[in-house]
């Protein structure tokens, strides 16, 4: 038989780009890192850690005065990840 646990079979995805979701119920916009940038340079938001998430997100308001939730991997939530995966044994693929 094949001694392989179910996680050195597979591989986790890690994305590092982010949502931009207008609020209450909207569209939404991938967030690379320029977008997210410029979003921080501009409306200069706090990052607010998302539990359910494990992810940071911070609102803001465009210049049409509708709301925006952002969610961008940090730090935390990319380590966050990657120890679940090694965790599990799996591999990981990166999603940029």
């Amino acid at each position: 038989g094949d001694s392989m646990q179910a996680g050195e079979k597979m591989f986790a995805s890690v994305r590092f780009s982010g949502f931009d979701f207008t609020m209450p119920k909207g569209g939404t916009r991938i967030c690379n890192r320029t977008v997210y940038l410029d979003l921080l340079r501009d409306h200069t938001p706090r990052l607010d850690w998302y539990q359910e998430a494990a992810e940071h997100v911070f609102a803001y308001d465009d210049d049409k005065n509708v709301s925006h939730s952002v969610y961008y991997p940090t730090l935390r939530s990319i380590a966050d990840r990657l120890n679940a995966i090694r965790a599990w044994g799996a591999g990981v693929a990166v999603e940029d």
